[in-house]
C-alpha cells in the first residue's frame, strides 16, 4: 500500500511540473506575442509619418523622392485651411521598399508649425503591404516645450488588419521637433516622442505601452526609430523594448519582466529565439 501511495506521489508530482512548465511556456508565448503585436503596430505607425509630418508645412517638398514617384499628391488649395490627398493608386513602392495603395487624406488647418494648427489624418481602402489600414488622428501644434522646441500632440487609434488577424492601436503623445523645424530640408529633421498607449494583439490581448526613454527619430533619413525605450505590460506579463543606441539599424532588444533578453528584428517584426 506504501509503496502504491509513493507511486501516486511521484506521479501527481510529475503532472503538476508538467503543468508548471507548460503554464511557462504558455505565459512566454504570450509575453513575446504581446511584445511582436506592439511592435507590429509601431511599424505601421511609422510608415505613414512622412505624409502626415510634410503635408502641413508651407514648403514645397520633391515629394516623389519622399513617398515613391507613383504616388498623386493632390491640394484642394494653395492657401490654408486646405486638404492634401495622397493617392497610392493600386500600388506604389516608396523608397524604403514597402507598397501602399489606397488614398491618405489630411485635413490642415495651417502650417503646422505655428501654434495652434491642428491636422487630421484619415484613410480610404488604404493598405499598407497586406495590412488594411482605418482609423485617424489628429495633431496639435500647443506651442514651445521647456528646451524651445515645437511640441506636437497627437492623438489616435487605428485598426490593421490582415489575414493573421486584427490589432488595434490607441495611443497619446507629444513630439518635440529637436532638429530642423527651421528649414524645408526634411533630412535634417529630428524628433523625440514621448507619451503612451494601448493596443489590442491579434489573440484579444490589451496591451500598454509606455515611452520610458523618449523615442529618437529622423524620418527623413532613417526607417527606424534611432533610440529610446518602451515599457510594454500585458498582466503580470511584459518587458521593456530598447530600440537602440542611435544607430540607424533594424534590430530591438526585448528584456522580459523575468529577466530574459531578445533580440527583434524590425522589418519581419518577429522576436528572435
Amino acid at each position: 500500500m506504501k509503496r502504491e501511495m509513493k507511486r501516486i506521489g511521484k506521479m501527481a508530482a510529475a503532472i503538476a511540473l508538467i503543468g508548471f512548465a507548460s503554464c511557462q511556456k504558455q505565459s512566454q508565448t504570450e509575453n513575446t506575442e504581446s511584445v511582436e503585436d506592439v511592435v507590429n503596430t509601431s511599424r505601421t505607425a511609422e510608415a505613414t509619418s512622412t505624409e502626415e509630418l510634410y503635408s502641413s508645412t508651407g514648403c514645397s517638398y520633391d515629394w516623389p523622392s519622399m513617398i515613391g514617384d507613383c504616388a498623386v499628391v493632390t491640394e484642394s488649395s494653395t492657401d490654408f485651411p486646405k486638404t492634401v490627398t495622397i493617392d497610392y493608386g493600386d500600388g506604389c513602392v516608396g523608397p524604403y521598399g514597402r507598397t501602399k495603395k489606397g488614398k491618405i487624406m489630411i485635413n490642415i488647418s495651417d502650417d503646422i508649425r505655428n501654434e495652434g494648427a491642428t491636422r487630421e489624418v484619415t484613410f480610404d481602402n488604404f493598405y499598407i503591404e497586406e495590412a488594411h489600414i482605418e482609423g485617424s488622428r489628429t495633431a496639435t501644434n500647443i506651442g514651445l516645450s521647456t528646451s524651445g522646441n515645437i511640441l506636437i500632440s497627437v492623438d489616435g487609434s487605428f485598426t490593421a488588419t490582415t489575414d493573421a488577424g486584427v490589432r488595434k492601436r490607441t495611443f497619446s503623445r507629444q513630439r518635440e521637433w529637436i532638429q530642423g523645424s527651421s528649414t524645408c530640408d526634411h533630412s535634417d529633421d529630428e524628433f523625440l516622442i514621448t507619451g503612451g498607449g494601448t493596443t489590442t494583439g491579434i489573440k484579444g490581448y490589451e496591451i500598454t505601452h509606455t515611452i520610458v526613454d523618449p523615442l529618437h527619430v529622423a524620418p527623413g533619413s532613417c526607417e527606424y526609430i534611432l533610440s529610446g525605450s518602451v515599457e510594454v505590460t500585458h498582466g503580470k506579463r511584459g518587458g521593456t523594448i530598447d530600440w537602440g543606441d542611435g544607430s540607424c539599424d533594424n534590430m530591438a532588444t526585448l528584456t522580459t519582466k523575468r529577466g530574459k533578453t531578445y533580440d527583434i528584428n524590425l522589418d519581419e517584426r518577429k522576436i528572435l529565439h
